[in-house]
């Protein structure tokens, strides 16, 4: 995602904490639908470009090492009750 190419994984609870179904990549419950999407990406440049986009951004807003810092600076200070 960070690199800007659309995911296709697993339907497991992991990803979809980080990938947002047709939004942000694509989650599939089986090989035969995982196969499907990778079909249909392969046919369609614009969907390609347009969930690598918004994959790439999702991650610079949530997991970019600013981001992180800053959810981890909100931890603390919750736990030091600032």
């Amino acid at each position: 995602m960070a690199a800007g190419f659309p995911s296709v994984a697993s339907d497991i609870e992991a990803h979809r904490e980080i990938i947002n179904h047709g939004r942000t990549g694509f989650l599939a419950a089986d090989p035969a639908s995982m196969a499907g999407v990778v079909e249909t990406l392969s046919d369609d440049q614009g969907l390609r470009d347009d969930i690598a986009a918004r994959a790439r951004a999702y991650v610079r807003e949530h997991y970019s090492s600013e981001a992180c810092a800053r959810r981890y600076l909100d931890l603390y200070r919750s736990l030091a009750g600032s």
